[in-house]
């Protein structure tokens, strides 16, 4: 099942159903090593593969058999940035993610999606941000990709400079490239642009990896009286 069957536009959405401890319970008996919760998804390391799974609740009262299922906007526009990296699995900046699948616990619905472990980039990230925050300042309709990593290079020469030698100066040129085509997209789509230090992380090979640049733009997101 594909998480756009569950999705439901413009839709403000305030009630969540907690995580059932239970799952939690039942998924650290089995042996995965618990990472971390939010609001609605938790987090967890599988056992076996070492891949990340991360598990979304819905809105309360949805899901039973019949139901709508009903997902957050903030879920919503990370299953859109899934999606996405999915289609572009090539690339090396993005992560990677293995198909979502969708179970019944105690009549509620849940989503889960498994994705790559990655490492704490540490202040790398944020040294990267200062230079990848530029990209705000190109103008996506009427540049060409050459000329607006040329423009963020110049904004911050000092600091690609200093990049090169703990990235790779192609590395670094291609990682713009991601950037500019993904900003470029937030234009398009109405996204809001979220990409700071603590959104990058690390591979083993010591590649930078993009984890979650979009939020979703509250005022597009407001249903229409």
């Amino acid at each position: 099942m594909k998480p756009q069957e569950f999705i439901l536009e413009d839709e403000i959405l305030d009630e969540w159903s907690a995580m059932d401890p239970d799952i939690t319970s039942e998924l650290k008996r089995k042996g995965y090593q618990f990472l971390g919760q939010g609001v609605d998804q938790v987090a967890f390391s599988e056992p076996d593969t070492g891949l990340v799974l991360k598990i979304f609740g819905t809105q309360k009262g949805t899901g039973q058999h019949g139901d709508k299922v009903i997902f957050s906007n903030d879920q919503k526009m990370f299953f859109k940035w899934a999606e996405f990296c999915m289609k572009n699995q090539n690339n090396p900046f993005l992560p990677k993610f293995y198909g979502f699948e969708s179970f019944i616990f105690k009549e509620q619905t849940y989503l889960q999606i498994r994705q790559e472990r990655l490492q704490f980039i540490g202040n790398l990230g944020w040294e990267i941000a200062h230079l990848t925050n530029s990209v705000t300042e190109v103008d996506v309709q009427t540049m060409s990709k050459k000329d607006a990593i040329n423009s963020i290079i110049g904004v911050r020469p000092r600091t690609f400079e200093e990049l090169k030698s703990k990235v790779g100066e192609n590395k670094l040129l291609e990682l713009l490239a991601t950037i500019f085509e993904l900003y470029k997209l937030t234009k398009q789509h109405g996204y809001e642009w979220d990409l700071h230090g603590a959104n990058y992380m690390m591979r083993n090979d010591g590649t930078p990896v993009i984890v979650d640049p979009w939020v979703v733009n509250k005022q597009s997101a407001k249903p229409s009286a």
